[in-house]
């Protein structure tokens, strides 16, 4: 018997194969599979129907019967097509795919090589590379670009936004233009054979203003591409790029050539009030704002022109003015404001101290904003948080003005950390953001903090297009100094900032009431040193000089008051008489003092909360112009600077409260008047807390060198022997020689 192996054994017949297959064993007469080929035919009808689809998708692509579509349209063509291609492939691998396993795979380790779902498999390649080729020239569907003449359109229309950011809550400012997200999204499609004017808008729109300004000069007018389009081409990438002062001399040479075209004009007065460094800029700008609306068409052309109008007036601090383009009843945009109009409102009645309106108007804009893009297939949402950022920004700014301190920081931050997308690195709103915060941090005393903040400001700030941006960041270095006891430099800061108002805006500007106002407290300190040193003449004279920067302040915040229903602007005149009471009493006019003191009493209750910082300084100003040396005057004085203490801790919190250079000083006067009462325990208390606030965060300013005099005194009364007492004594006097050294470097470096 012939020996036979173990695989040849197991090998079967031809015969059987076939057999296995049709599901019928060996030697059995072979019975017709009915469900097996009802399977078999579903799957071909199915092979069949979507191989058609697919071919016929094709032909009616590569024949150009579908023109190109939007970049949306033509992905989801896509998508659809490399899907059906998939199907395809997969249904033909469950037809006839079996006759695969008769293929003979390589062996790895002694197993075949079979991949389980082949049909699966082959349709995801299929899907991959169908997708592929719709995402080259070779596409069945082409993309549909757009036009230049659209594209150009979707740049400037930002331009005409006019939307305010306020640096400080006495300025506003136009925000800086930014390039809408759907039209980079667009730009973003130009293949690298389009004309020069195409390559030059996407240049523009990836920021590389350098790269398009080149595109531009070999652009030529051809096509759809205008000899006008170029014109207007040239400053609108000046103006993306910051470059303000060139931007505005391209708007206007571009509007000489087309002077009926309303767009163009608006773009120009946008342009001219960026670039404004002179009021004769700025009445530039508003003349030919001006201009725009006494000739717009009813409907939008009217709502842009008196929203561009008024902001070029709140620039100026024209608030009047700014107020009566809006209360017409009649106006269009005050029927239906957008999200600018609503937006430059809200700053508008912030200027004017209207904070419950302004809040309101900010929550509308921001609503506006987002409704939009939420109604728009346009829009991005990018392009929303790039207005909402902004929006956000003025409700801190606002929140800040009024004293809620910790909303107006939840704000801010949100601004400044990155919570918004589409705000450049260096976008102003972001400097705005810093500068905001740090005088937030000022107001609450954390000084250490103030600084950094200023030099991020600083770094988003391109000073040579921005500066009214930067009025802001100088106002806040002046007043840091004059915390730090550099009452020289603070007054130069002061000097400068208000000759650049003056020349810039106006003399009339609310931030110069500010700036004013300022000086006017720099100078009593400085009447102070002077009075120390010896110096009565010196400091009759500053005090003479504080008390007219207080009038004019004054009489700057009341000019541009409306009514007394608006409150408007009257409780910043009232911080500025409390000043000019404590100026009074230095010139030993306590009646006139308390007079002055009566009259923002009346304002500051009806127009602040009870825990405004207004009203504590309102209470440690009324124990200062309180006359008498007796000891009820004494007891008097006692009870108001607790009272001022304790408003002032209430409106800070107390983590930020206690520790305020504003509170150590009060502390110092309360000591005064607990020494008078021979209460020399509880003076050592005050001015314990006093000394240890000024050492940490004014360690060279003369109060410090106050609150160590006095404490030595009250040592050497509770008792005769102490020796800190002298120490105390000599460091005051190192204190205030360091502090007079400053004062003489800051005269000699200036």
């Amino acid at each position: 018997m012939e020996k036979t192996t173990h695989d040849e054994a197991e090998l079967p017949e031809p015969s059987e194969i076939e057999d296995m297959e049709s599901g019928v064993a060996p030697d059995e007469t072979p019975q017709p599979a009915r469900k097996f080929q009802r399977v078999r035919r579903r799957r071909s009808k199915w092979t069949l129907l979507t191989g058609g689809i697919f071919v016929v998708l094709l032909v009616v692509g590569y024949t150009r019967i579908v023109p190109p579509l939007p970049r949306g349209w033509q992905l989801l063509a896509a998508l659809f097509d490399s899907l059906l291609a998939g199907l395809v492939v997969h249904f033909a691998f469950a037809e006839y795919g079996r006759r695969l396993k008769r293929i003979k795979m390589p062996r790895i380790a002694g197993k075949k090589i079979h991949p389980k779902k082949p049909g699966t498999l082959a349709g995801w390649a299929a899907v991959a590379a169908v997708f592929v080729l719709w995402m080259t020239p070779l596409a069945p569907v082409r993309v549909d670009y757009i036009t230049a003449a659209d594209l150009l359109a979707e740049f400037t229309a930002e331009v005409t936004q006019a939307t305010l950011i306020q640096p400080h809550e006495r300025l506003a400012v136009l925000q800086r233009p930014i390039p809408p997200r759907s039209a980079v999204d667009a730009a973003r499609d130009i293949p690298d054979d389009a004309d020069s004017f195409r390559l030059a808008l996407r240049e523009m729109a990836n920021g590389r203003f350098q790269n398009a300004r080149e595109y531009l000069d070999e652009a030529v007018p051809q096509g759809e591409v205008t000899e006008a389009m170029i014109r207007r081409a040239r400053p609108l990438i000046d103006l993306y790029d910051g470059k303000y002062q060139r931007a505005a001399g391209g708007y206007e040479k571009a509007l000489a050539a087309e002077p009926k075209d309303f767009h163009l004009a608006c773009q120009t007065a946008a342009a001219l009030t960026h670039a404004a460094s002179t009021t004769e800029d700025f009445g530039k700008a508003e003349k030919l704002a001006e201009d725009l609306r006494s000739r717009a068409a009813e409907g939008s052309e009217k709502m842009t022109a008196t929203n561009l109008l008024a902001a070029i007036y709140i620039c100026q601090g024209k608030l009047q003015a700014a107020r009566g383009l809006w209360a017409d009843p009649d106006q269009e945009a005050t029927k239906t404001p957008q999200g600018g109009t609503l937006n430059n409102q809200g700053v508008l009645n912030a200027n004017l101290a209207n904070y419950d309106v302004a809040e309101i108007k900010f929550r509308d804009a921001i609503s506006a904003w987002r409704e939009r893009w939420s109604d728009s297939w346009r829009w991005n949402k990018v392009d929303v948080e790039i207005h909402v950022g902004p929006g956000v920004l003025n409700q801190g700014v606002g929140l800040y003005d009024v004293g809620k301190y910790n909303d107006a920081e939840d704000k801010l931050r949100s601004v400044l950390e990155e919570k918004f997308d589409g705000l450049p690195e260096n976008h102003s709103a972001k400097g705005v953001a810093a500068a905001a915060l740090a005088m937030l941090y000022f107001e609450q005393g954390r000084l250490e903090m103030v600084e950094p903040l200023i030099g991020q400001a600083s770094k988003r700030f391109d000073i040579k297009n921005t500066e009214t941006h930067t009025l802001a960041t100088r106002f806040l270095s002046a007043r840091l100094a004059a915390a730090r006891g550099r009452f020289v430099t603070a007054m130069l800061f002061y000097s400068s900032l208000l000759s650049e108002v003056s020349d810039r805006l106006s003399s009339s500007h609310p931030f110069a009431a500010d700036v004013r106002h300022q000086m006017a407290m720099v100078l009593l300190l400085q009447a102070a040193d002077d009075s120390a040193a010896g110096d009565s003449t010196g400091a009759a004279d500053r005090l003479k000089n504080a008390a007219q920067q207080c009038d004019q302040a004054i009489k700057i915040v009341e000019s541009y008051s409306i009514s007394p229903s608006l409150r408007a602007g009257h409780w910043a005149a009232d911080r500025v008489r409390i000043t000019l009471a404590r100026v009074l009493v230095a010139q030993n006019k306590s009646i006139d003092a308390s007079k002055e003191l009566k009259k923002a009493e009346k304002s500051l209750t009806k127009a602040l909360g009870k825990d405004h910082l207004a009203l504590a300084d309102l209470l440690a100003a009324q124990a200062e112009a309180k006359t008498g040396t007796n000891r009820r005057a004494n007891i008097a004085r006692l009870g108001m600077y607790e009272q001022a203490i304790e408003a002032y801790i209430q409106a800070l919190g107390k983590e930020h409260g206690e520790a305020h250079p504003t509170v150590a000083r009060w502390r110092y006067q309360l000591a005064r008047n607990q020494f008078s009462l021979e209460k020399y325990a509880e003076a050592k208390s005050s001015l314990d807390d006093a000394v240890n606030i000024q050492e940490e965060k004014q360690p060279r300013h003369p109060h410090y060198a106050d609150s160590l005099r006095l404490r030595a005194q009250v040592l050497r009364k509770i008792d005769a022997d102490d020796s800190t007492a002298n120490d105390d004594e000599r460091l005051a006097i190192e204190v205030f020689k360091k502090h007079e050294e400053d004062e003489v470097d800051s005269e000699q470096g200036n």
